[in-house]
């Protein structure tokens, strides 16, 4: 197992972040996604907020955000 320098995930954070915060917070991320079908507000924000996992299942998307946001993880 390597380790990390110090301060790694600052780095990272700061290098990554205002790219993330460029497509996540774009006026046009609505609009392209519900041009692929996804017109719903909360699945729309679920995708985005997801999209840094890539292709994973629905359960570790719930898992993502089941800390934070209860009442939006479908129980049944």
């Amino acid at each position: 197992m390597s380790t990390l320098p110090p301060r790694a995930g600052r780095r990272c954070h700061n290098a990554i972040n205002p790219l993330h915060s460029t497509v996540y917070f774009s006026p046009d991320l609505g609009k392209e996604l519900g041009e692929l079908g996804i017109d719903d507000s909360n699945a729309a924000y679920f995708v985005a907020r997801g999209a840094a996992l890539g292709a994973v299942q629905t359960s570790n998307k719930s898992a993502q955000v089941s800390t934070w946001w209860q009442a939006a993880i479908p129980t049944g």
